[in-house]
């Protein structure tokens, strides 16, 4: 497989906006508006948008530069008009008393660049840090007042809350005594619970590389490299996170059930692809970004988890892969020579079996040389075998001889 390089990537997320952009749904209760549902795929015929649609087709559409777009600044209108309806209406109030829907619609204003103080802005970001328990380092499901709000705290929501305030943002704004504390305790959790899900073990990583791109705890760093050398590249996986919730209109509390799915590998991407990731996790991101560039290549430029018909396309999840296109994009730009030469020496090559051949029978052959002659040739030798390997067959191919010969690895 040859290296992606950044032009591909921009371009993909470029066709992607074209389909956001031709897919767009005029809002029949805000004229001049556009905005998405949940899916992608749907007929003309249906009209149907909402918050969660609205903000993914804007992530997208700003990742991949159309900040200025007319569609970009239509869809704002809408979430403006979204936002202000909690305050009238029972059902978006429901809405935006999830915690999860809140960080969503936050990180889509951060990517369209919107003024720190710009009304909405100012009210999101206020409830978010507002709706803090335990210490204010932790979230819950849903808040929608003092007296009426989750008081349990949740890995999962916790985690993506931290994502959607630290994703893509410049180091100077990560200085911040919330997303610090909350980054500490969810490391925390990675470096000594045994029991995370798969998705909430992914948001966690990637939350924690996002907001510090660095593990301070030791077996955290660990726990992320066992995580990618694990994990399968299965970016079908779409771990479902369900949690109940209780919403209060004044007068009676009432239980509700809702859900998110989230693509595990390609949140483990995400945090393969931040400053800082072990090596071993970058590799995880590398073959995971692969994977997404043939599905996109394969789909018409969007990401379809399977090709059964039965899955539909995911507006929010073309979200994710269009983090994941943006954050793998600006790491190739940053050292576009050292990555293609690391990419040769780690990359998995499944196509040239013999070079674990050559490799035994060199490395045989170097050691008796070694023995037997003691000639220092012999280590030249054998370190020319060493790149002959590294480079025909990839680190796998070392790590099978290696095995083989020890059992160690």
């Amino acid at each position: 497989m040859p290296v992606i390089e950044p032009a591909e990537l921009t371009e993909l997320l470029g066709e992607m906006a074209d389909r956001f952009e031709n897919s767009r749904l005029p809002n029949r209760d805000c004229p001049d508006t556009f905005g998405w549902g949940q899916f992608l795929d749907v007929s003309r015929t249906n009209y149907q948008t909402g918050p969660y649609g609205t903000c993914a087709g804007l992530m997208v559409l700003c990742l991949a530069g159309r900040h200025e777009s007319n569609t970009a600044l239509k869809a704002i209108q809408l979430l403006r008009y979204y936002w202000g309806l909690r305050e009238t209406d029972n059902g978006y109030a429901q809405r935006f008393s999830q915690n999860l829907r809140v960080a969503s619609l936050y990180l889509a204003l951060r990517l369209f660049s919107l003024s720190e103080e710009d009304d909405m802005v100012v009210e999101v970001r206020s409830f978010l840090y507002g709706s803090t328990i335990q210490d204010e380092s932790w979230w819950g499901n849903y808040w929608l007042s003092g007296s009426c709000r989750d008081e349990i705290p949740s890995k999962f929501t916790t985690s993506i809350t931290l994502l959607c305030l630290s994703l893509l943002s410049p180091r100077e704004h990560l200085h911040d005594e919330l997303l610090i504390r909350s980054s500490n305790n969810l490391e925390e959790k990675l470096a000594e619970s045994q029991t995370l899900l798969k998705s909430e073990e992914a948001a966690a990583l990637a939350s924690v590389l996002s907001v510090k791109h660095k593990f301070d705890n030791k077996k955290a760093r660990a726990r992320a490299k066992q995580i990618a050398l694990k994990s399968d590249i299965d970016i079908e996986d779409l771990g479902p996170y369900f949690f109940d919730f209780e919403f209060c209109d004044g007068t009676t509390v009432e239980p509700h059930r809702d859900y998110y799915f989230l693509p595990v590998a390609i949140v483990r991407a995400i945090a393969g692809f931040q400053d800082g990731a072990p090596a071993d996790l970058r590799l995880y991101a590398e073959n995971v970004l692969t994977a997404i560039v043939e599905n996109l290549r394969s789909n018409d430029g969007l990401y379809r988890p399977s090709s059964s018909d039965l899955h539909r396309v995911t507006t929010f999840h073309q979200a994710w892969v269009a983090i994941l296109l943006k954050l793998a994009e600006q790491q190739f730009r940053k050292n576009a020579v050292g990555r293609k030469l690391w990419y040769s020496l780690r990359r998995r090559r499944t196509d040239r079996p013999w070079a674990d051949h050559i490799l035994s029978f060199g490395l045989l052959f170097a050691t008796a040389a070694n023995a037997f002659l003691g000639s220092p040739m012999s280590k030249v030798y054998a370190a020319l075998l060493l790149l002959f390997a590294s480079y025909f067959g990839g680190i796998d191919s070392l790590k099978r001889i290696v095995r083989r010969i020890t059992g160690v690895i």
